[in-house]
């Protein structure tokens, strides 16, 4: 029946309560001579009664079932987000916290401090807007994100840093994060320089254990070099993270313990912090897995 209705649909209720209407009519027309015949016997036709009671029972409670199959929708699939991840990491001594608004409408419940990253891509609805960051409880604007769009099932890094390590001026940069390369049998990482008084130094260079894994990087490079922000493969299990001037043998960070790398998952590995600070403004190596919660 389900087959038919599909095949009929908007007709095909009427088309069949119709059908049974016609045939409980001619048997109760039978019913009725029946009844004629044994009208002399009352229990008889009160019986035939309670048939016909009960048949056009069942006709409403067809009709009732097949409206209520014709209403039946199935449910709409949720729509597509987009993902995004702001990390705070303009940590100078004197830094600020901010308040972030999509266009002009505030969508940070608190304060951002510095050296705030979240753990999760946060959910977001698929739109075009621009992204301002303002002092904390103020108007004040310290960094912007120009108009851009976030698409379906895309994932955005939005990154606040210091240019330099002398004020505590900001700047914004988009990161548009490329998983499509990604396997489950393998480890991924990428690394990002966002530490302005190690960019004072000059260019550094990241080891994985000993293994040197990425040179001369400089403050902020990833902003305008797609290269930078590929996720390249490493093995799984602890590691130590070490920081090097490029071509010198100066060590300017050591992990202070090893960091864990799990198979099938994507690692953001970050400088930030400046040389001789404390608290946020400490010189670190992030480890930040990719997830959405």
């Amino acid at each position: 029946m389900s087959k038919w209705l599909r095949r009929n649909s908007g007709t095909g209720t009427q088309s069949f309560a119709i059908l049974v209407v016609k045939f409980i009519t001619q048997l109760n027309n039978v019913l009725d001579s029946r009844t004629l015949l044994f009208q002399t016997q009352k229990h008889k036709t009160v019986q035939t009664s309670k048939v016909k009671i009960t048949l056009w029972s069942l006709v409403a409670m067809i009709g009732i079932s097949l409206t209520g199959c014709l209403k039946a929708t199935d449910p709409q699939p949720q729509a597509a987000k987009a993902y995004v991840s702001i990390l705070h990491l303009a940590t100078v001594p004197t830094a600020l916290s901010t308040d972030v608004y999509f266009d002009d409408k505030k969508v940070s419940t608190n304060a951002f401090p510095p050296g705030g990253v979240p753990q999760f891509y946060s959910q977001i609805e698929v739109d075009g807007f621009k992204i301002d960051f303002k002092k904390a409880n103020g108007d004040s604007l310290m960094a912007n994100v120009p108009f851009a769009l976030y698409d379906s099932l895309g994932f955005y890094s939005v990154i606040l840093y210091n240019p330099t390590s002398t004020s505590n001026a900001m700047k914004a940069m988009r990161i548009e994060d490329d998983f499509s390369s990604l396997s489950l049998d393998k480890t991924f990482f990428r690394f990002w320089h966002l530490s302005p008084s190690v960019n004072d130094l000059g260019p550094v260079d990241l080891y994985i254990d000993n293994n040197k894994v990425a040179s001369n990087r400089t403050l902020a490079d990833n902003e305008f070099s797609d290269y930078q922000n590929i996720f390249q493969t490493t093995t799984s299990g602890s590691h130590s993270i070490k920081i090097k001037l490029s071509n010198k043998d100066t060590v300017i960070y050591q992990s202070p313990s090893d960091v864990s790398f799990q198979s099938g998952n994507a690692y953001t590995l970050y400088l930030a912090g400046n040389t001789g600070g404390a608290d946020a403004n400490k010189l670190t190596v992030g480890s930040l897995r990719a997830a959405n919660n």
